[in-house]
């Protein structure tokens, strides 16, 4: 289409190509690990990655940092999508966030660090790369909340007494992105020793968390143009603030039995795992309180989903959207910015 450039595709789509352009180069090396710790447990004594307590660490690092933000990623896209309709104000800061997207998608490859890279006397999760890496990840979380927050300011006069559920899901999606950040970073503090404890379930669980939101909030923005029915807004809110309250809870829990000390999962016995005798189990119990939440919210998001199949027909542009997706006929738009639509409707105003 004339005038769309990478520069002006929306958000969402750019994350999604970031993500996915990473994603491209990562999961053949997790391919391969997974098919040498097979061979290897099915060949001879295993002696490397088919050893019965390596095998996990062959695969974990695609769930942990740095890997692990290119599961969330794309909800990045989602919160700087709907925010700006959501409060009637242009993204001021566009090319930054496309800046720090890709920059969040280049500090999220992490098939580098894996033990099998270690090197003598220095694990790669104490190397400066991975180091910075930790660090430089929560810094740009930071800066994309504070771009979506700048975004809400100057927009909050709009909003009226009640935002629109994907607003609310998707700026919760980005603070606990944020926490994910900085619970990577304090991972990465060698004085707190904290690599081969809980804090790592903690770190994942926020970001897979901020995933599943941020899913929650695009399903309730896009689906009812992507099926022409309308779902309830308020059970989606409902089961996505189950979900949000769940993540927090299983998050601060694990951060806080990683710094009592109790193991990751990987290699654990089961004393350091958790049992009784621990000295985390009423740590475990908050946890657990998390994951019947956040199962809880799952499940009211597919009811929600099933219900939306037998919903009244939705209208075709339900937020006054500003990207080409919400348009009757994208090819009758004139696209001379990011938000082609909002510029067709500021060009009526003032011809008006």
């Amino acid at each position: 289409m004339p005038g769309l450039t990478l520069r002006r595709i929306p958000l969402f789509s750019w994350t999604l190509l970031v993500s996915g352009t990473f994603w491209l180069l990562t999961l053949p090396v997790l391919a391969a690990n997974t098919v040498l710790a097979y061979v290897d447990l099915r060949g001879r004594p295993a002696v490397r990655f088919g050893a019965e307590d390596a095998i996990w660490e062959q695969l974990s690092w695609a769930f942990t940092h740095p890997q692990v933000y290119a599961f969330a990623l794309p909800l990045v896209g989602i919160a700087f999508d709907v925010v700006p309709v959501s409060v009637r104000s242009r993204l001021a800061n566009h090319d930054v966030v496309l800046a720090l997207t890709g920059a969040l998608g280049v500090l999220g490859f992490g098939a580098y660090a894996q033990t099998f890279f270690d090197t003598p006397g220095t694990p790669i999760m104490r190397e400066a790369i991975y180091v910075v890496d930790a660090f430089a990840a929560a810094v740009v979380a930071l800066a994309l909340v504070g771009g979506l927050a700048d975004t809400l300011r100057r927009g909050a006069a709009n909003l009226g007494g009640r935002p629109p559920a994907p607003m609310v899901l998707s700026v919760l999606s980005m603070l606990l992105l944020l926490g994910a950040g900085v619970a990577g970073a304090l991972r990465a503090v060698d004085p707190l020793d904290l690599l081969g404890t809980s804090a790592t379930g903690a770190q994942m669980t926020l970001t897979i968390g901020a995933a599943l939101v941020g899913a929650m909030a695009g399903t309730l923005w896009w689906g009812d143009r992507i099926f022409g029915k309308s779902s309830s807004q308020g059970l989606g809110l409902l089961a996505g603030l189950a979900a949000v309250v769940g993540v927090l809870l299983v998050g601060a829990a694990d951060l806080v039995s990683g710094f009592l000390g109790q193991a990751d999962f990987t290699g654990a016995s089961v004393a350091a795992a958790g049992s009784p005798d621990s000295g985390v189990d009423g740590l475990n119990v908050v946890a657990l309180v998390g994951v019947v939440l956040v199962l809880v919210g799952a499940l009211g998001w597919f009811a929600n989903g099933i219900k939306r199949l037998t919903g009244a027909p939705a209208p075709a542009d339900p937020w006054g959207g500003h990207t080409l997706e919400w348009a009757d006929d994208p090819s009758s738009v004139e696209v001379t910015s990011e938000r082609p639509l909002l510029d067709a409707r500021q060009t009526e105003g003032a011809s008006a």
